[in-house]
Parts: structure tokens; C-alpha cells; sequence
């Protein structure tokens, strides 16, 4: 029981810690992943926010002519992250 409790804590300590990127610019069209989040400091929102950008999925032709549904961009602002 310690020693998996020793493993488990080790392993917790050697997790790369996620830094957070804020960007001064959207990433353009196909730059972003279907859900991936960026933060991008381009003053259009309040002062010590940033806008959160959530990415979408454009729509695309897929065998016999059908086609993936569009699923837009999502922005919203939120405080700075640290």
C-alpha cells in the first residue's frame, strides 16, 4: 500500500505543469483544433481580461456528397489566467 501510494505521488510530482499561452492574435482558419483553447490578448476585451477562443469544426464533403455540420468558433472573455 506505501509503496504504490510513494509511486503515485512520484509520478504526480514529475507531471509537466500546463503553462498557459495568451496570444496577441487569433489563430486564422485551420489553425485551431476542433475544441483546443486559446487565449488571445487583443484588446477586445475589459481591462485584466483576455478573450478565450474555443476552436470549431468547418464543415466538410465526405463520401457521396454529404457533409459534417459547421460548428463555429466560440469567444467569450475571462480573467487573465495565471
Amino acid at each position: 500500500m506505501l509503496r504504490t501510494t510513494v509511486i503515485c505521488l512520484a509520478l504526480l510530482a514529475s507531471w509537466p505543469a500546463a503553462a498557459v499561452e495568451i496570444v496577441k492574435q487569433e489563430p486564422a482558419k485551420g489553425g485551431l483544433r476542433y475544441g483546443e483553447v486559446v487565449f488571445v490578448d487583443n484588446g477586445k476585451c475589459p481591462k485584466g481580461q483576455v478573450q478565450q477562443v474555443t476552436g470549431g469544426q468547418w464543415g466538410a464533403a465526405q463520401a457521396r456528397s454529404t457533409t459534417v455540420a459547421t460548428i463555429p468558433r466560440q469567444y467569450k472573455c475571462v480573467p487573465r489566467p495565471n
